[in-house]
């Protein structure tokens, strides 16, 4: 869609194309900006008959007056001239009060959310054909309305993206950002690690607490942690396990991993903060299967409850 302020001032002058018009009634702000001008009419003050109004005056003025006294005249014209600039004040406040409803109407959030749901994967097109895939507990957020110019998502959880050649394509999240032209690549941002693999491409990486940037090529990974960057590392992998139903790690902490446990089935895991690395993976189908692919490598022991909604893990 065109940018908005001209966009918009052309709806006003009644000059945009019919495709336009679409675009504003799919979006759903051709009713907004109807309903607006619609308020702001009823709010306006009817036209002031200026002459109408002397003429009136001098009739008034006249039964109680002398006719032969012109100071008096004058005086009504002057009267006359002062109500026609208290109605033009009025006429310029309701202007004003038009500005700053169509500024409101401009500056309010039009964001796009788009989440899945814990134990479920989400997957949303964007306008441009670019996609995302959710992984579970996953959202992210983005400006529709300015796609094709600012192609810019905030990212929480985990997400594979598949990014169509255009504007600028930038993943943000509170470790860091991903920007890229047209690439596929996978984000996992979960508490203070940022994990980013490039399937088709390149990425630039650019952690939040750190004045420089990582460059990935297809078939390469790396880790952030806080001003912490790991060298990047090749992955064999051309797609994200999850979405084949597999959780992989690679030296992350424990916690983080028991943390995915509980996104992928729902549950409630009971356990010490543990100050230990994982590599290793689990499946996303069998619950007692998954407990085991952790555990039983680190030499922990679980018990899962009767209604299958907590776990609890000790040594």
């Amino acid at each position: 869609m065109a940018n908005k302020d001209t966009l918009y001032a052309r709806w006003l002058a009644g000059n945009i194309t019919e495709e336009e018009k679409r675009q504003l009634k799919q979006s759903g702000e051709w009713h907004e900006l109807s309903q607006l001008i619609k308020a702001t009419d009823e709010l306006l003050v009817p036209v002031f008959d200026v002459d109408a109004a002397y003429q009136q005056s001098l009739k008034s003025r006249q039964k109680k007056l002398p006719k032969s006294s012109s100071t008096t005249g004058n005086q009504d014209k002057t009267k006359v001239k002062t109500i026609n600039h208290y109605f033009k004040w009025i006429g310029a406040i309701a202007a004003v009060c038009v500005l700053c409803l169509a500024a409101f109407l401009l500056l309010r959030d039009t964001s796009t959310q788009i989440a899945a749901n814990p134990t479920n994967i989400s997957t949303h097109q964007f306008a441009d054909n670019s996609k995302v895939i959710l992984n579970d507990g996953s959202s992210i957020t983005y400006e529709e309305a300015n796609w094709n110019s600012a192609r810019n998502v905030q990212l929480k959880g985990e997400a594979f993206f598949e990014v169509e050649k255009g504007a600028p394509f930038t993943v943000a999240t509170p470790v860091g950002k991903v920007a890229v032209l047209g690439t596929q690549f996978n984000v996992r941002a979960w508490g203070n690690q940022m994990y980013i693999e490039c399937y088709e491409g390149k990425v630039k990486v650019s952690p939040i607490a750190l004045n420089k940037s990582t460059i990935l090529i297809a078939g390469q990974s790396v880790m952030l942690e806080g001003k912490f960057v790991d060298v990047p590392k090749p992955i064999q992998h051309t797609e994200p396990f999850w979405t084949k139903g597999i959780a992989r790690f690679y030296e992350e902490d424990l916690n983080t991993v028991l943390q995915e446990i509980e996104r992928q089935y729902g549950v409630t895991v009971k356990s010490s903060t543990f100050n230990r690395q994982f590599s290793g993976s689990f499946n996303h189908h069998n619950l007692s299967t998954a407990l085991e692919q952790v555990c039983k490598p680190m030499g922990l022991k679980f018990q899962i409850s009767d209604n299958k909604k907590v776990v609890t893990i000790s040594q």
